[in-house]
């Protein structure tokens, strides 16, 4: 009976540990302002960031509200069309954590951060997908930052095959500009 209940204990906090987020300590929001490029999107649901799926967007800008709110704004390709989204990400209680509301309910992390170089973003969807971003203030980063986007892609179970490079995809909305304010 022991080793059940002690089983039981265990499998609570690997379960717990699993939803963690990771997040940036003391993250500033007002640093982050600006223009961005994606430069990699990490999945466990591929078909997502495919041609034609939700979340496979090209950043334009970041902007940051008077409340610590954060404000993206972005494009995709919808049914051969360009759609310009802007999406508000609310301050909860815990520093560098969000959440939006952008094909569903999502619980947005700050995971890592160097201000003037690149942001990543663990993004965990309420319909059970999650989403790892990396974006740039170039339009491409340093090969080390797209291997610390890998390896922290494998930690959360993404595999390589459910990684693309946009740097490599050509943005069919190009045309379309991009909002910075």
């Amino acid at each position: 009976m022991k080793l059940l209940l002690l089983c039981l204990g265990l499998t609570l906090v690997c379960i717990y540990s699993e939803g963690k987020m990771e997040v940036v300590k003391n993250f500033e929001p007002s640093k982050i302002i600006g223009k961005w490029f994606t430069i990699l999107i990490a999945t466990d649901q591929k078909e997502r960031i495919e041609e034609g799926g939700t979340m496979r967007i090209f950043l334009d800008y970041i902007g940051v509200f008077k409340n610590s709110s954060l404000l993206f704004k972005f494009h995709r390709l919808d049914n051969g069309e360009c759609i310009k989204v802007s999406t508000a990400c609310n301050e909860t209680d815990e520093d560098g954590v969000y959440t939006a509301h952008y094909d569903g309910q999502n619980l947005v992390s700050i995971a890592d951060v160097k201000y003037d170089e690149y942001l990543i973003i663990l993004m965990k969807n309420e319909n059970n997908f999650q989403v790892i971003l990396l974006y740039g203030r170039q339009p491409d980063v340093r090969k080390e930052i797209k291997n610390k986007f890998m390896e922290f892609s494998d930690r959360h179970g993404i595999v390589e095959g459910n990684i693309i490079d946009m740097t490599k995809v050509e943005d069919p909305c190009l045309q379309a500009g991009s909002d910075e304010e």
